[in-house]
C-alpha cells in the first residue's frame, strides 16, 4: 500500500491532500498528474512536497515537471526517507 500526502512550503498538510493506493503490484507502475491523485484538493500551481509512505515494501519514483508551454518539462528531486 502507498499512502500519499501533499504539503505546503510551510510543511502542513493541504485540506483533501491525502489519498491510500492499496493493493499497488509488485512490479506496478503509476503514472498520474497530481491533480489525478488529488482531485478535491487545490494544486493549481502547487508548490510544496508530495510525501510517499510505503508498506511492505519498496518503490522507485520520478518526479516530473511540466511546464505551460509545450516541450517544457524537468525531473524534480526524489528524497528517500530512512
Amino acid at each position: 500500500m502507498l499512502n500519499l500526502t501533499l504539503r505546503n512550503t510551510q510543511g502542513e498538510q493541504v485540506a483533501n491532500g491525502v489519498t491510500s493506493i492499496e493493493n499497488f503490484a509488485v512490479g506496478g507502475h503509476l503514472a498520474q498528474f497530481i491533480n489525478e491523485l488529488f482531485p478535491d484538493a487545490d494544486t493549481h500551481d502547487f508548490q510544496g512536497t508530495l510525501v510517499v509512505e510505503v508498506m511492505g515494501g519498496n518503490v522507485a519514483a520520478t518526479a516530473l515537471e511540466v511546464g505551460s508551454e509545450a516541450g517544457q518539462f524537468t525531473t524534480l528531486p526524489v528524497t528517500p526517507l530512512e
